[in-house]
Formats: C-alpha cells, sequence, structure tokens
C-alpha cells in the first residue's frame, strides 16, 4: 500500500500544488488554470510529465467533471438532482465511489474491489487530504480522482457562497 498526501496552499497564484509521498518527496505536481474557461487542473508526475487533467464541462444542465488520464477519457464526475445534500456520481472504467464525497471521507472502488480510500484532515491550514492506494497500478487514477473531487467541492462550495449571498 502507498500514502500520499495533497495539500492545497491557502494562497496560491494558479492554484499550484504538489502531492507529496510518506517522507515529504514531491511525487506529483498539479496546476489550475488561471483564467482559462472552462477551469482545468492539470496534473504532472515527478519528472513533469503530464498525466492527468480535470475540467469542468461548460455545457451540463447539472454540473459535470471530467478526468483524463494519460491522455485517455477516464472518468466522469456528474453532480445528481438531491433535495438534501449535494449528491455526485462518478462513472467510467469500473471505477466507483462509497461514502461521503462531500466531507472527503470514501473508498474507492474498482469492479468492486476496493483499490483506495481518500480521507480529509479537518485540522490543517488550507485544504489536507491523505490518498491511501491499495492497487499502486491505479496511483495515477487515485490521484486524479482526488483532484478532480475537491475541484467538485470547491466549485460546489463556491456555487453555495453565491446562492446565499443573492438570498
Amino acid at each position: 500500500m502507498t500514502t500520499l498526501y495533497m495539500k492545497q496552499k491557502l494562497i496560491s497564484i494558479g492554484e499550484k500544488f504538489t502531492i507529496t509521498d510518506e517522507k515529504g518527496r514531491a511525487k506529483y505536481y498539479v496546476e489550475g488554470s488561471l483564467l482559462k474557461v472552462p477551469k482545468t487542473f492539470t496534473i504532472y508526475n515527478e519528472n513533469k510529465q503530464k498525466i492527468g487533467k480535470v475540467s469542468k464541462k461548460l455545457v451540463s444542465i447539472l454540473p459535470k467533471f471530467d478526468v483524463e488520464v494519460e491522455g485517455q477519457p477516464a472518468m466522469s464526475i456528474e453532480k445528481q438532482i438531491s433535495l438534501m445534500k449535494a449528491k455526485y456520481e462518478i462513472k467510467g472504467n469500473g471505477i466507483t465511489v462509497k461514502g461521503n464525497l462531500l466531507d472527503m471521507d470514501f473508498s474507492v472502488l474498482k469492479n468492486g474491489r476496493k483499490v483506495g480510500s481518500i480521507s480529509k484532515k479537518w485540522i490543517s491550514i488550507g485544504d489536507s487530504y491523505e490518498i491511501n492506494i491499495v492497487d499502486t497500478g491505479l496511483e495515477e487514477v487515485m490521484v486524479s480522482i482526488v483532484v478532480a473531487i475537491d475541484y467538485v467541492k470547491a466549485s460546489n462550495d463556491k456555487s453555495n457562497q453565491t446562492n446565499n449571498q443573492t438570498n
């Protein structure tokens, strides 16, 4: 099993942050587009090679986010209609997510078999996540999932703030 840590800086120009291993060494780099529409996050490995991209789909009734890993469509994350709490569905390549997505504690399964888990650390400056990867062959997919879900969460939080200000 591999454990990685994603910690976003509270203030960051262009939304750049690093994903580190257990020893604090940079393993992945994430760069958010500064002024690009739609907003995208590009993920690079330790050799600065692009391994993934997360982007918001512009034309959809409910918010939808596409995730690519190594240039191939890997999954989509789509907001579902829900009366109580925001709910998202993840589809693609046999990957499903179980747990509390917006509170950031969940298990990632591939074809029904647990391949990892992601949990948000609550006592930290900026957002901080622990990524536990059981199937190391899916490490880049797991990294892309946590970046995507964090992006979905941030978009949802921003939408809620806007709605609260207009009411």
